[in-house]
């Protein structure tokens, strides 16, 4: 018996391969309402996350790098956004959301740019409570001992008591470094630690905010952490604003102050992508929101890829989670364990494709169900292209908006039957699809010539698509090498064709001259500045047959950019027509290059005084381009 033992199977494990069963779909009176996910698996049913069926708000997304983990996450609170006006509040370490958050008219804040201050955690809490939020904030990223915790409540307590919501770590950290000179407990207690912490007053971490915190509650926003330098800063960072909120929704009675009232589900969802540190401590402000999220209405998500970074009660606590691809036997064996999952279920947690998931729910009624799996859809019928006006109308709505989701009609006593035509059908609808993105993708391509100093989100507005269908289209061209991508700060993701695109799909640039959108979008910069100072400008001026000059300043100077190379053309066409020649290299790195090579051409000392090379960062600022070109606003 004991050898047959390792082959007893129970039927609930091969479910999933028997044709004519439903495979652990719940009713569709769970799944039927609320924002569409995608459809599941077997026999091709819309799923929908309805969150005022699930027994909280809370999600958690779990799985591997590039599973489709985040794309999964987008398209939630996209829609959430778009139909029901739900607030949306994005933590974003790596810089995923911000396009597509830009796109649909929300606002990233690159944090980067701004200050925080971590000891203004707003109203609702006394002095007191908050110099224990603000030691549970540290002892979260820091791990404080016992004695630490004491000494920096004591020092916060006596600092919110002297300054009130003006305390900075500065104050505290003076303070403990003062007292350590003469007092050796307090030395031994905090030198380990102290300089780690005071290295968070010379960062980000001002004496003021300066972003009101409560705006971030206001519509679609993206916290963009991905250019703080280490994880402790994106942290503390995430902390500071959640505690903020906390506290906010605590003097608000549940309600946070800069959102309406309105009989939903969740008036608010935050999205903590890569949690970490921010979800692992039982102590941390997001375990407490997810406690509270059924009082505050609001929701959070968590996306993870090691189930070490979620505290248990979070775990324990989740309303819906969707799990893509992993690979790690003692996370499976967890999820297995927690989330009702069969053995036959778990064995194929390992070899998911990206975009598929397990979906588990947990609903308020107490009905049982089973993970089942979902081809999460990133194409959400829309309501036309999205518009800043469409946003602002849709977050202003006093109704939810009925999801859009496709019609199904299904004949029950014919499922798992095959069936000639709906196969027939979903072919033709494929066909039809394909041809449809290829279009699309001609069209874009077309736009990048057209328009080449439009960002990402200009060109889908000039071809008429939204945000889903020309990341698609985007996708594609990337993947077959037609496109690259360059980002440039105030303007966003450059687009620009290859030689590749150009030959393999038969496109016609509008001419050889012209170069790619970050070579005009930088000529335009400099031209931009150029005039702000008072001087006259003409780009892309003609000169001679086929021969042409990035920039003219005031008809007696010329300048030219060059994006990688140093080319000796540039420089001969225009030294023989122009007082000055300017040559602007791209990078900094490229400088010392470019002037060997200048100083290696055979010019004559006349000519060779004519030219000068600099770098493009250093141009950009004021000073230097006064230097250069001179304060023409008083001379004219």
């Amino acid at each position: 018996m004991s050898r047959l033992k390792g082959f007893v199977t129970m039927s609930s494990d091969i479910g999933y391969m028997v044709p004519a069963a439903r495979p652990n779909l719940p009713s569709t009176d769970y799944i039927n309402n609320g924002i569409y996910l995608g459809r599941s698996q077997f026999h091709n049913f819309p799923v929908c996350l309805d969150f005022s069926n699930l027994l909280s708000p809370t999600g958690i997304l779990v799985g591997k790098i590039r599973t489709g983990k985040s794309t999964t996450a987008k398209a939630i609170l996209i829609r959430l956004n778009r139909l029901y006006g739900t607030r949306v509040l994005i933590f974003d370490p790596h810089g995923e959301y911000a396009e597509l958050v830009r796109s649909n008219g929300g606002i990233v804040i690159d944090m980067k740019e701004e200050k925080i201050n971590p000891c203004q955690l707003g109203e609702g809490s006394s002095l007191t409570q908050k110099a224990h939020q603000l030691v549970d904030m540290l002892g979260t990223v820091f791990d404080l001992n016992y004695n630490q915790v004491y000494y920096f409540t004591k020092y916060a307590v006596n600092g919110f008591k002297k300054f009130g919501n003006n305390l900075t770590f500065n104050y505290i950290i003076d303070q403990l470094e003062q007292d350590s000179k003469r007092d050796s407990m307090l030395a031994k207690s905090v030198r380990a630690i102290l300089t780690r912490i005071g290295l968070l007053s010379d960062t980000i971490f001002g004496d003021a905010n300066s972003i009101p915190i409560s705006s971030l509650t206001q519509g679609l926003v993206c916290v963009d952490l991905s250019r703080l330098d280490n994880n402790t800063y994106r942290d503390i960072a995430m902390l500071s604003i959640l505690q903020y909120i906390y506290n906010d929704m605590l003097a608000n009675q549940g309600r946070p102050s800069q959102i309406n009232d309105k009989e939903e589900a969740i008036r608010l969802e935050i999205m903590i992508d890569e949690a970490g540190r921010v979800a692992a401590d039982e102590k941390s402000v997001a375990a407490r929101l997810v406690k509270e999220s059924g009082k505050f209405k609001i929701g959070l998500m968590f996306g993870i890829q090691d189930l070490a970074d979620l505290d248990t009660k979070i775990f324990s606590n989740y309303g819906f989670m969707i799990v893509h691809k992993l690979d790690n036997s003692d996370y499976i064996s967890k999820i297995q364990k927690d989330a009702n999952f069969t053995r036959g279920q778990s064995h194929l947690i390992q070899s998911l494709p990206v975009g598929t998931a397990y979906v588990k729910l947990n609903f308020k009624d107490a009905a049982v169900s089973r993970p089942f799996l979902v081809n999460v859809d990133q194409e959400l019928p829309l309501l036309g292209t999205i518009t800043e006006s469409k946003v602002e109308q849709n977050l202003g709505a006093s109704k939810p908006l009925r999801a859009q989701i496709p019609e199904i009609r299904t004949n029950r006593d014919t499922i798992g039957k095959v069936r000639d035509s709906p196969k027939l059908d979903n072919n033709l609808q494929q066909n039809k699809e394909t041809t449809e993105i290829q279009q699309l993708q001609r069209k874009l391509a077309q736009d990048l010539i057209d328009n080449p100093s439009f960002n990402v989100t200009q060109h889908y507005d000039s071809i008429g698509v939204d945000s889903y269908r020309g990341n698609d289209a985007k996708k594609s061209l990337s993947a077959n090498g037609y496109i690259k991508e360059t980002y440039l700060k105030n303007k966003g993701k450059i687009l620009h064709l290859t030689k590749t695109a150009i030959e393999e799909m038969g496109l016609k640039p509008a001419t050889d001259r012209f170069g790619g959108g970050v070579h005009i979008n930088v000529i335009d910069n400099i031209a931009t500045k150029l005039r702000d100072i008072g001087h006259s400008v003409e780009t892309e001026k003609k000169i001679g047959e086929n021969s042409y000059t990035d920039i003219v300043v005031d008809s007696k100077t010329a300048v030219e950019v060059e994006m990688r190379e140093f080319r000796h053309t540039n420089i001969y066409k225009n030294v023989g027509f122009f007082e000055k020649v300017i040559i602007v290299c791209y990078k900094k790195s490229q400088l010392d290059n470019f002037k060997t090579k200048l100083n290696n051409m055979p010019l004559s000392p006349e000519r060779r005084k004519k030219v000068t090379v600099i770098d493009y960062p250093s141009l950009c600022r004021r000073e230097k381009l006064l230097e250069v070109f001179g304060d023409a606003r008083n001379t004219r």
